[in-house]
């Protein structure tokens, strides 16, 4: 059997023991986090909620879908760079997050897409930006962090393929091939895209070092990992598949 792993979070230690002895095969998609706040009396820009941070008395919150999720970990990241600083709000995943932002337990929220989603066209929710490298194609007027003003600001979780060890090399080959094919479709990228990921291929060596980059930082070591702001395997880049050219289609 093939199995399918998800990150960030992916290395808490009973997970890294399940993944023992297993075969990285492919990287196959990146899991953006998405910026979004209530919307009644909420800001309609990153720089709009810099302003009006300035207001608080202490740190703006955000809720965040986890301790060791590309969430929380950017939140840290921007924490030096924001007015009267940022302080996480960690809720049970990214529905959580969402929840608490429509409760108005806080203000706004660092959540992978596909929990907001669903919600994009919520009279409640703004999406301010998102935190890839380039927009999401069923979200088109929403900005990437680095459009908004915030270059190198982007944090994605991912999907990765992995196998049994005892698996065949020639195996493990065709379905490199297979992969890479299928992730090329126009039609197979935009299946990914409603559920709000972003088909990206990358082959067994670009896994292991996402493996190796995320231990770095969910660990707090982010001094060691190989990109400031995320696990460089993930930067857009490093894939030969991307969200498709020229799609106008919007969500809803």
């Amino acid at each position: 059997p093939l199995l399918l792993f998800a990150g960030s979070g992916l290395t808490a230690d009973a997970t890294l023991a399940t993944m023992d002895g297993l075969q990285p095969v492919a990287l196959v998609a990146q899991v953006p986090q998405v910026l979004v706040m209530y919307s009644n009396g909420g800001a309609a820009d990153i720089a709009q909620l810099m302003q009006r941070s300035l207001r608080l008395s202490g740190p703006l919150q955000i809720a965040t879908p986890g301790e060791r999720t590309a969430g929380r970990w950017l939140v840290n990241q921007l924490q030096g760079h924001w007015p009267q600083g940022l302080s996480a709000v960690t809720y049970n995943g990214g529905n959580g997050a969402l929840r608490g932002v429509l409760a108005r337990q806080v203000p706004a929220a660092l959540a992978p897409l596909p929990a907001i989603l669903p919600y994009a066209n919520n009279r409640n929710v703004r999406v301010l930006a998102i935190a890839a490298g380039m927009r999401h194609v069923l979200l088109p007027a929403v900005p990437t962090f680095a459009q908004a003003g915030w270059p190198g600001a982007t944090a994605s979780g991912w999907h990765g393929l992995f196998a049994p060890p005892a698996m065949p090399a020639s195996l493990v080959m065709r379905l490199h091939s297979a992969l890479a094919t299928a992730l090329r479709s126009k039609n197979e990228q935009m299946e990914w895209a409603v559920l709000g990921y972003i088909a990206a291929y990358g082959d067994a060596a670009v896994l292991r070092q996402a493996l190796r980059d995320e231990q770095s930082w969910t660990s707090g070591n982010a001094a060691t990992a190989r990109s400031q702001i995320l696990p460089a395997v993930l930067r857009r880049e490093t894939f030969s598949a991307a969200v498709p050219e020229g799609v106008t289609w919007t969500f809803g």
